[in-house]
């Protein structure tokens, strides 16, 4: 045993993150192509694969579709990641302004998840937690919290 789970993708890819919070005790292993990670399998590099059957934006993932029958793998498990609404808000040559909704946020997840697809984060803004509008609140500031602002909460977590 390895306890080495393969992926197709880099560190931080949605893959990635399925395989950490489905497997958290593993060590995720990232390979080029899905054939990589079937690979990896087969050759004992890797216990188990993570691959993609679904995907929210683009439906099937028809490679994996063609490439599983073939494998002499199974499938063991079902794995969920929640994806991140992004917008983007402008762009230019330089740079590009997104605007992200998470549901719930880990440590660094925006930074990784970009990284992941080639994109380095400049600069991050937190603009509300949950109901809470932060407006110019600085990092470390903090205010009292309006009645309306309670109860947006108090309704948030019924």
């Amino acid at each position: 045993m390895t306890n080495r789970i393969a992926f197709q993708g880099e560190l931080g890819a949605y893959s990635h993150q399925a395989c950490h919070d489905t497997y958290p005790d593993m060590d995720a292993m990232p390979c080029k192509t899905f054939e990589d990670a079937i690979e990896a399998v087969r050759t004992g590099a890797a216990d188990l694969a993570m691959l993609p059957v679904e995907n929210t934006t683009y439906g099937r993932v028809a490679d994996i579709h063609r490439l599983l029958p073939s494998s002499g793998l199974h499938i063991l498990a079902e794995a969920f990641v929640r994806v991140p609404s992004i917008t983007i808000k402008s762009r230019n040559k330089q740079s590009t302004v997104l605007e992200m909704v998470l549901e719930e946020g880990r440590n660094r997840e925006i930074r990784r998840v970009l990284a992941g697809i080639g994109h380095k984060v400049l600069r991050l803004v937190r603009m509300s937690v949950g109901p809470i509008k932060l407006g110019e609140l600085q990092p470390g500031e903090s205010r009292r919290l309006r009645r309306d602002e309670v109860r947006a909460l108090q309704a948030a977590v019924r």
